[in-house]
């Protein structure tokens, strides 16, 4: 039995005092150019097997093609971490290839993605509340190095980057459709041709005898009874036909042509905006918004505030909002806006406002991918509902673990460094040392309420360098299960990324690069 190692750069080291040449990266070379000679030059994306691996080939150039990844075991992230990238913070999961991601104060274009494979992870925990998924051979940028998740000690703080590139806009493209609720209980007695009620009430969750009335009224199906049959109650057994002029689609124009005033005036836009990004604030902070809401609702007990989300709700969909008042327990007088059009409805949903309770709210993906502008309207609004500001930092409250962690990073974005404290049910982000506390005031603030910076400050200590790194200690790295992970690879000669706010090493290796044409074989 043999064996070799690769080391970078210099290809070679001291073995039993005597200085050698590594050979695994020429060995693997020489077998491709054995094996495949000129053919692997001419292919685009696709691979070539290497010891029961795949090697990517890739266009690296209008001369040249590079060999990359899948000759190590590979060290991966989880598919819930957010990559600060130039498209706004991205779950790793998705397709980063072409995008660029900011580490410190510069940003890098992303090369390469891949899935690459379900195994085990760990969580790995700083003491300001960031946290990060990996595998345990994923390198993790410290204070003296690069040092893998499974040699993290507790004398180890994580480099964090501060700051990122924004997006200069967000393209919405919403398609305004409106499709009544009982849309598929026509389709489905068109399809059925004869049917009884019970065949209906399979399909819908509700009362299907308004709707079979009004299509026997307009002589489109008709009711007939069963001889010596009963049901229910011992009353006369029912089946129904429907008629030859019975057209599903056409009776959903109509009913679609004959919209109510304000869903027939409503507008959607095109683009995001400051006033979108503040309406998904305030409905995340103080609204309801739940798989079974009839209506989405915000309420508050601040006048200024009602109004400010008036103008942003008219400003996004053209209409004014319904308002209603009710006095609250402790008898506070509330104001209400609700919305029950499926179309506004189904709008919200689509930039991210998904169907949850308020434990498992979470920042709208449209927010996350937002410009700089929108992404401030949204925390200015989030803040100003469950936010607020005691003597020694600017803080935002909530019960929903995903949420709070997600606010911790887009303010990473801006600069601002913040801590996670959660203790039982409530969350909280807080914004300690004074400089954060300017920055957040200049660059956020509150959307309706003056903010204005404690006067008493935490001690300055976690400033960034010239770099845009602050050094954040380990508390600690538990085994989190078994995922499916996945990494990048960066254009960047210290090979890192800013993942869930730290920096993150890229494992995807780059292997060696050929120039096109008959000469290729003989490089090789």
């Amino acid at each position: 039995h043999v064996y070799d190692l690769e080391v970078r750069n210099h290809h070679n080291y001291f073995a039993g005092g005597i200085n050698v040449h590594n050979c695994s990266y020429h060995a693997m070379l020489q077998e491709v150019g054995n094996h495949h000679g000129e053919e692997i030059f001419k292919l685009k994306d696709s691979f070539v097997q290497y010891r029961h691996r795949k090697i990517k080939v890739y266009p690296a150039g209008p001369d040249k093609r590079v060999l990359r990844g899948r000759t190590r075991f590979m060290a991966c992230l989880s598919a819930d971490t957010l990559v600060s990238t130039s498209l706004g913070l991205v779950s790793i999961g998705t397709d980063l290839t072409g995008t660029k991601t900011h580490v410190g104060n510069k940003n890098f274009k992303i090369l390469d993605w891949a899935e690459t494979g379900t195994k085990k992870v760990y969580t790995v925990r700083l003491n300001n509340g960031l946290s990060i998924k990996a595998t345990a051979n994923h390198e993790m940028k410290t204070q003296r190095g690069w040092v893998r998740v499974d040699g993290l000690c507790a004398d180890d703080s994580i480099q964090v980057s501060l700051g990122g590139k924004f997006p200069k806009k967000l393209q919405l493209s919403y398609l305004e459709s409106y499709e009544p609720k009982f849309a598929d209980i026509y389709r489905a007695v068109e399809r059925l041709g004869t049917f009884e009620l019970s065949d209906l009430q399979k399909i819908a969750a509700r009362s299907v005898t308004p709707i079979t009335s009004d299509l026997r009224k307009r002589g489109l199906i008709s009711r007939h009874y069963y001889k010596g049959r009963t049901g229910a109650g011992g009353e006369a057994r029912c089946y129904y036909k429907v008629s030859k002029s019975f057209n599903a689609e056409a009776l959903l124009a109509e009913s679609a042509s004959d919209q109510s005033f304000t869903r027939r005036k409503c507008s959607f836009p095109s683009k995001m905006t400051p006033e979108l990004a503040a309406l998904l604030g305030y409905y995340v902070a103080d609204g309801s918004y739940s798989k079974r809401a009839v209506e989405f609702y915000f309420a508050t007990s601040i006048e200024r505030r009602a109004e400010h989300f008036r103008k942003c709700f008219k400003a996004v969909f053209g209409v004014e909002p319904n308002r209603t008042e009710y006095r609250s327990k402790n008898d506070a007088l509330m104001v209400r806006y609700a919305i029950g059009q499926n179309v506004m409805k189904e709008f919200l949903r689509y930039v991210g406002l998904d169907a949850v309770t308020s434990r498992d709210k979470e920042i709208p993906w449209s927010v996350l991918q937002a410009p700089r502008e929108c992404a401030s309207a949204f925390l200015a609004a989030l803040y100003d509902c469950d936010g607020g500001v005691s003597k020694n930092y600017v803080w935002f409250a909530t019960t929903s673990l995903k949420l709070g962690q997600q606010v911790q990073l887009l303010l990473q974005r801006f600069g601002i460094l913040s801590d996670y404290k959660y203790k039982n049910e409530l969350k909280s982000v807080r914004i300690r040392e004074a400089y954060y506390q300017n920055l957040f005031a200049s660059e956020i603030g509150f959307s309706t309420n003056e903010l204005t910076v404690p006067a008493k400050r935490h001690r300055i200590d976690r400033l960034p360098d010239d770099k845009g790194f602050v050094y954040i200690p380990v508390t600690g790295k538990v085994f989190s299960g078994v995922e499916k992970v996945y990494d990048i690879t960066v254009e960047d000669e210290d090979h890192g990324f800013t993942a869930n706010g730290m920096v993150a090493h890229n494992s995807i290796d780059e292997l060696g690069w050929f120039p096109n044409g008959a000469e290729a074989i003989k490089l090789v």
